[in-house]
């Protein structure tokens, strides 16, 4: 059996402040403290828990995170991943640090293919090209394929295939393409950055085109098999659905909240129904329904 991932948000402060981000809000409230950390992996592992997650805010920025792996590693977690902007990590000693002390894998998150859009989104001057240095330390010191995520926006979505380039470029296997969600803070970030599906819909397939070429796999999140057409395959619905749980302050091991997606009547009819997570309701209030037609049974895609 597949040993169940835990995920430990380890605070909200950031070095950089991303128009999508989920957490500005709380972006002035303490990170956990490192007892209290240490507490939420031996709870974790006390419940079976063999795969971590750490992600934030930006986990990279605290001082004690190598310390933080470390101890995960003597609880027994087997497999430990940093989620993050990369900027830390265009220093090579703190990339080589942290790899020494257990981390397995870095997510890390760029989202635009120059630093003009890059860091625009992400509101942090240089942030692009620590980030790509970053990247580039991971692919050369990790010794898994290295993937990488972007949150597809307006102000992005028709320079995916230039990014899908840039990151083939630097060695990147997996590239990861997120919808921009409505969750926590973030819950009006469709209404103001989130493009139309069908209209990113040419710029994904480009880029998938090209990955595709090159032996690079490509994810997509948050947007249902209906519309990716002949990718319907590359969508994380289809996926297998991690078994994953987070850690909450009051020390108890708690499943992810349900997102606030919908269906309609007509989804029941689709041949992804039972593998499609829905729509999130902030894109039906913007958008409709037009876009999303059922794919019948029979139609292979």
């Amino acid at each position: 059996m597949e040993a169940r991932r835990l995920y430990i948000q380890l605070g909200s402060q950031c070095n950089c402040d991303c128009i999508f981000c989920a957490t500005a809000d709380s972006r002035h409230l303490p990170n956990l403290s490192f007892e209290r950390v240490t507490e939420h992996l031996a709870l974790g592992t006390a419940q079976g828990f063999r795969k971590l997650t750490l992600s934030g805010g930006e986990p990279t920025i605290r001082r004690d995170l190598h310390e933080i792996v470390g101890v995960a590693r003597e609880c027994g977690y087997t497999h430990i991943q940093v989620q993050t902007n990369a900027r830390a990590l265009a220093n090579r000693r703190v990339s080589e640090r942290l790899f020494e002390a257990g981390v397995d894998t870095f997510l890390p998150s760029i989202h635009g293919h120059n630093a003009e859009l890059h860091d625009a989104i992400v509101r942090a001057n240089g942030a692009f090209d620590q980030t790509v240095r970053g990247i580039a330390n991971t692919v050369a010191l990790q010794r898994t394929c290295v993937s990488t995520n972007t949150v597809i926006t307006k102000q992005n979505y028709a320079n995916l295939p230039e990014l899908g380039r840039l990151l083939i470029d630097l060695g990147v296997k997996q590239l990861q393409l997120s919808y921009v969600q409505a969750e926590g803070n973030a819950k009006n970030a469709i209404r103001d950055i989130g493009p139309a599906m069908s209209d990113a819909y040419p710029f994904l397939q480009q880029t998938i085109e090209l990955s595709t070429q090159v032996q690079v796999e490509v994810l997509i999140d948050g947007i249902p098999q209906c519309i990716l057409s002949g990718y319907s395959a590359l969508a994380r619905d289809l996926r297998d659905p991690p078994r994953v749980a987070g850690v909450a302050d009051n020390n108890d091991v708690v499943l992810g909240g349900t997102p606030d997606k919908l269906k309609t009547a007509d989804c029941a009819e689709c041949h992804f129904s039972s593998r499609c997570g829905g729509v999130w309701r902030k894109y039906i209030e913007m958008y409709g329904w037009s876009e999303f037609l059922p794919v019948p049974s029979e139609t292979s895609l």
